[in-house]
């Protein structure tokens, strides 16, 4: 009976943690939204280009506290790969911080855009 209530544990445990990275990702979602949101103002024509600074700026805060969540997810995931030894538990802990990885390359994508602009900003005081 030991060994039925441990796999029973174990799936779900395994479980949980599904229900724990679909939270995640719903906040990770909710971020992202709130990003697009805040870089569609860029496209407004009529917004001068100090509000267009401002948006600029906001969304970089947006995008640091991004970044922060998914740096502490995952620093826990690495964690945890490192202690797991449950073949169904590795699997689902590595296809999360593989996950995890793809959010931080567009992140990564984003931030390499926001140093064009924060360069244009740059030369544009720079001339005036």
């Amino acid at each position: 009976m030991g060994v039925v209530d441990a796999k029973v544990d174990a799936v779900a445990i395994l479980k949980a943690y599904r229900e724990k990275f679909a939270d995640q990702d719903t906040m990770i979602n909710s971020l992202f939204v709130q990003l697009d949101t805040e870089l569609d103002k860029l496209g407004d024509p009529s917004r001068s280009r100090s509000d267009k600074n401002d948006v600029v700026l906001e969304s970089e805060y947006l995008l640091t506290r991004l970044r922060s969540k998914l740096l502490v997810e995952l620093s826990s995931i690495q964690k945890v790969l490192n202690s797991v030894s449950n073949a169904g538990a590795t699997k689902l802990f590595k296809e999360r911080l593989n996950t995890v990885m793809v959010y931080l390359g567009r992140l990564n994508d984003l931030r390499a855009d926001f140093e064009v602009i924060q360069r244009t900003r740059y030369v544009d005081n720079w001339r005036r």
